[in-house]
C-alpha cells in the first residue's frame, strides 16, 4: 500500500489510498486519521484506465464517527489494464480527493 501521507488540514491528520494485485485481485484500501473524534466517511472508486481517461469500475462506501476509517475490499480483475483507487475523504464536513499509485493488471 501507499504510505501514509501526513495531512495539512484542519480535521484531517494522515490518510493513505492504496491499490495492491494479487494474481488477479486486486486488494484495494482507504484509510484517514481525524485529528479529534469526527464524523468520517469514504467513497472509495476502482478505477480502470480507458485511453487517456479513467472509467469507474465499483466503488464501495462506508461512514463512522471516531478517529479513524479504515476501508479495504477486494475485487477480482476481469479485464486487462491500467487501474487506480480513487478515494474520497470527508471528516466533520472537511472532503479531499486522493489517488493510488497505478497497478497494471
Amino acid at each position: 500500500m501507499d504510505r501514509i501521507v501526513e495531512a495539512r488540514y484542519a480535521n484531517i491528520a494522515a490518510y493513505s489510498t492504496g491499490l495492491k494485485l494479487n494474481g488477479s485481485t486486486f486488494a484495494a484500501r482507504a484509510l484517514v486519521n481525524a485529528k479529534v473524534k469526527a464524523s468520517i466517511s469514504t467513497t472509495m472508486t476502482l478505477q480502470r484506465q480507458s485511453g487517456k481517461s479513467w472509467s469507474d469500475v465499483t466503488s464501495w462506501f462506508d461512514s463512522t464517527t471516531g478517529y479513524r476509517l479504515d476501508l479495504t475490499k477486494n475485487y477480482v480483475a476481469g479485464t486487462r489494464g491500467n487501474y487506480r483507487v480513487r478515494a474520497v475523504y470527508t471528516v466533520n464536513g472537511e472532503t479531499i480527493t486522493t489517488y493510488s499509485s497505478t497497478v497494471t493488471y
